[in-house]
């Protein structure tokens, strides 16, 4: 229970410091994959060589989103540099890395991909608010914040059972 609680306490840190900041201590990330490292291996008894062996398949497909997407950037007509300041920024990497040990790759695409949509409307809601009362608009998304909010209830759905979330249909 204790890492439930830490895990959610640095959840919430970052999305809020994401939210006000843009911006999250960078010693959070260490903390947060520390505890989901642990906690696959303790809580979930995941044995370590197939825990390892989902780590790096989710951070080939990471690196792989991140090249497509630069390269496709780059033919817009962006540098690297700037892909990389303004596109994404340093903590949405980072936050992509530090939940690498919760998800198996399917899910991890599921939760990007939920994520992303998740973070697209709620851009759109800043956005036409802002138009609506003529409030200052800031085109920044805190995506490492929406990401870090949307996995507390991911994780409390999936370890309390609520409903069978993210088992995967059996086609055999």
């Amino acid at each position: 229970m204790i890492y439930y609680i830490l895990i959610f306490v640095l959840l919430l840190l970052m999305g809020y410091q994401d939210f006000k900041h843009r911006a999250i201590t960078w010693y959070l990330f260490p903390m947060l994959f520390g505890l989901l490292f642990m906690r696959q291996i303790f809580v979930n008894a995941q044995l370590m060589p197939d825990l390892l062996w989902n780590i790096l398949l989710n951070i080939s497909l990471i690196v792989l989103i991140i090249c497509i997407t630069s390269i496709y950037f780059l033919f817009k007509g962006f540098s690297l540099k700037s892909f990389f300041t303004t596109k994404i920024g340093t903590g949405d990497l980072l936050f992509f890395i530090c939940i690498t040990p919760q998800f198996d790759i399917f899910n991890l695409c599921f939760f990007l991909i939920f994520g992303s949509i998740i973070s697209l409307l709620y851009q759109a809601t800043i956005f036409g608010l802002s138009k609506c009362f003529k409030l200052k608009y800031t085109s920044s998304i805190p995506y490492a914040g929406i990401l870090a909010l949307l996995l507390i209830p991911v994780l409390l759905i999936r370890d309390f059972q609520l409903i069978d979330l993210f088992s995967r249909i059996n086609l055999n």
